[in-house]
């Protein structure tokens, strides 16, 4: 592991030791990753063996508090690259991306430690005996399992990995070890739907309380599926019957366990104008960043930001806030409440359509801003408008969009002043109170 910063006032300080320098091993452990690193740094005594910059090996045999941390960082989690994934699923949202994104868009990554770290899912197929045995010995809890369905045939066609069909015997096993997971199921019509989705949850079901949610979220399809496997996209009735199947788990499963176990993503309520689960329904939000409960939260906190306002706002420039097509019935309901309390120009929307994915990719966190640019300029010219308010979740954790526009870039683009707003739900009427 390559040292990248050494904390001020740290053991690693004291000891000299300097960015670029490696960690090969402690106590005699070679150290592949930050788990291997934590694991053995949790003890009164270490012996580290460091390859300095020049490439000298020292051994140092340090004392120190437990779990006292040695004041390092490294430039990556794993010291061996991260695992790949070796599937070729019929649904892959990266087969289906336009060429010429960043090339970080494409990796598939499929490696069990990012998803103990960071909460990526993670297949199993790609895991061998002794990784299944070091999550148990090591507790590496909780993991994030792109499960889909418990049918190994199904599975294994789904995917397209004969290991695939493994899925059952591996999730017994982490469960015998208590580990706590997380599954999800990406909804395919006319394959893991219906009566196999029925199946899987009641499966997973049986894993409970080691299987500590589901999620069953819809498949993602773009315009770029040339050349890849037709696959019907989830469609008003199928999201209806779907919310009536999980509803019913659902409601046993809270009676009999005391837990809903499973979830559904925004999306499927979205598809059908069905109202959003109330905030209890969640149980605590067990997988927010996979799409479920992230609209109610966004009302829940917008309706608490409206008590703020005691006063009428004075608003006196145009503001133009742009969202996606799913986004925008639950939007517009919140801007009208919001709009009461404004005295002079009403905040306006504008929706985007997705036409940088094409197919039916309808979430705002996946506007491009070549899609914005196009949709709102000649709006902006014709309306005297004076800022754009956007979203940050159109953004990653460099700023930039999905096709690589800065903020500023959008702003010489548009001529517009550009604002970017937390999608939390508390964000605008915040930011507008902020402004009076």
């Amino acid at each position: 592991m390559i040292i990248e910063e050494v904390h001020p006032n740290s053991i690693a300080a004291e000891l000299d030791w300097q960015p670029g320098d490696r960690v090969i091993s402690i106590n005699g452990q070679e150290i592949y990753d930050i788990i291997d690193f934590r694991f053995q740094t949790a003890e009164e005594y270490v012996e580290v063996l460091l390859r300095t910059g020049n490439g000298t090996d020292l051994v140092y045999q340090i004392e120190k508090e437990y779990h006292e941390e040695l004041g390092v960082s490294f430039a990556g989690i794993t010291n061996d690259g991260i695992r790949q994934c070796h599937n070729r699923c019929l649904f892959c949202f990266v087969d289906q991306m336009p060429h010429s994104l960043r090339s970080s868009l494409y990796v598939k990554d499929d490696d069990y430690r990012y998803s103990f770290l960071q909460g990526t899912f993670v297949t199993l197929t790609n895991v061998k005996k002794k990784d299944l045995r070091r999550i148990a010995q090591l507790k590496l809890s909780p993991l994030y399992i792109s499960v889909h369905t418990i049918n190994p045939d199904l599975r294994a066609k789904m995917l397209r990995n004969k290991q695939a069909a493994q899925i059952m015997d591996q999730l017994r096993y982490l469960a015998r070890h208590d580990i706590e997971i997380h599954a999800q199921i990406v909804l395919c019509a006319g394959l893991n739907d219906g009566q196999e989705l029925q199946k899987s949850i009641l499966e997973l079901r049986e894993l409970w309380p080691a299987v500590q949610s589901l999620a069953v979220v819809p498949v993602g399809l773009t315009g770029y599926r040339r050349g890849l496997a037709e696959i019907e996209p989830i469609n008003q009735d199928k999201a209806q019957e779907t919310i009536d199947l999980v509803t019913r788990y659902q409601e046993l499963f809270l009676h009999r366990l005391g837990t809903r176990l499973v979830y559904l993503a925004d999306e499927f309520y979205l598809l059908t104008g069905k109202d959003i689960p109330r905030e209890e329904d969640y149980e605590g939000f067990p997988q927010l960043e996979n799409g479920v409960g992230i609209v109610r939260l966004f009302l829940d906190n917008f309706a608490e930001s409206l008590k703020r306002i005691n006063k009428p706002l004075e608003i006196s420039e145009r503001y133009l806030l742009v969202t996606g097509v799913a986004a925008a019935p639950v939007l517009e309901k919140s801007l009208n409440e919001l709009n009461k309390k404004i005295k002079g120009f009403p905040i306006e929307m504008a929706v985007v359509e997705n036409r940088f994915f094409g197919g039916l990719v309808t979430v705002t966190g996946l506007l491009s801003a070549s899609d914005i640019i196009k949709q709102l300029k000649n709006c902006l010219l014709e309306n005297q408008f004076s800022t754009v308010l956007l979203p940050d979740i159109l953004l990653n954790e460099s700023g930039l969009t999905i096709d690589d526009y800065t903020t500023e870039q959008l702003e010489q683009q548009l001529g517009i002043k550009i604002v970017i707003l937390p999608s939390s739900g508390s964000g605008l009427p915040d930011y507008l109170l902020r402004c009076n």
